[in-house]
């Protein structure tokens, strides 16, 4: 229970919203740093009576803070089948601009009664929630995705963007008609014995970055990126530390060679997802 309530207040948080109602929600600090309180935790009695089958509700005092619940025990045949959202800079939100509607996918893993790759749906304006439903069918590959590293597009609001696992292509999903459209294949340049990991897009959608890594040896190789509309491949070998590539897909291709070898040296901490 502890386990499936912390996984719910991890899509909870992906799901706060800036609906007119909660414009006015309390908010600040309620207590300060060097504070020694301690709060027991709730019961599972206590969070089931605070949480909606799905829906807006508010947490308790003192923090007083609205959530949305998005998951309950119907998606996961009363098992815990949602999966990790990934990290924040793929975006889990689509673009909802001008729309009272704001659609989201989770992974509810299919091994532990789950949908694979599901679609939601949050009413801007009450925080109602409505789960629309799988994104692939059984018979696809992409139905036993964990949707880790799929991402929005930030500016088509029904595409997402998927990676076939440990392998060599990126795809434009679009939500609602089911339709593929292939960005790249990398191994019809570098081999078939190269996959792609932590792919980006650029807010435009026309230029994509991956890492390359070896399927043998699971090294990373350097980052790849390419530009859709000339259909052109720019490759960066990698240099000393690398850890993947930069997610400002503009600046490899436009900026000098010292600039990219520099932003591979960089220290950045460890943001790997977790190796399949």
């Amino acid at each position: 229970m502890v386990k499936a309530f912390h996984s719910l207040v991890r899509l909870i948080l992906l799901a706060l919203l800036a609906l007119p109602a909660f414009a006015q929600a309390p908010g600040g600090f309620v207590e300060k740093s060097d504070s020694t309180a301690i709060r027991a935790r709730l019961t599972p009695a206590q969070i089931q009576a605070l949480l909606p089958a799905r829906g807006p509700f508010t947490f308790p005092a003192p923090y007083n803070t609205r959530g949305i619940r998005l998951t309950n025990d119907t998606d996961c045949g009363g098992t815990d089948c949602v999966n990790y959202v990934g990290y924040s800079y793929w975006r889990n939100i689509n673009n909802h601009t001008g729309s009272n509607d704001l659609y989201l996918f989770l992974g509810l893993a299919e091994g532990s009664g789950g949908t694979g790759p599901t679609l939601f749906k949050v009413d801007k304006t009450t925080g109602a929630v409505t789960k629309v439903g799988p994104l692939f069918d059984p018979s696809s590959p992409f139905y036993y995705a964990s949707g880790e590293g799929w991402y929005w597009s930030a500016a088509l609001p029904s595409k997402i963007y998927v990676t076939d696992t440990f392998g060599p292509r990126l795809y434009r999903y679009d939500v609602f008609t089911h339709q593929f459209t292939q960005i790249f294949d990398a191994s019809t340049v570098y081999g078939t014995d190269k996959y792609i990991w932590q792919a980006h897009s650029s807010d435009d959608d026309r230029v994509h970055s991956v890492t390359l890594r070896d399927k043998s040896t699971y090294d990373m190789l350097g980052c790849l990126a390419y530009r859709e509309d000339t259909a052109q491949f720019s490759w960066f070998p990698k240099v000393g530390d690398f850890d993947e590539c930069p997610r400002r897909q503009e600046r490899p291709l436009a900026g000098d060679p010292g600039e990219r070898r520099r932003s591979q040296r960089r220290g950045q901490p460890d943001h790997r997802p977790r190796q399949r």
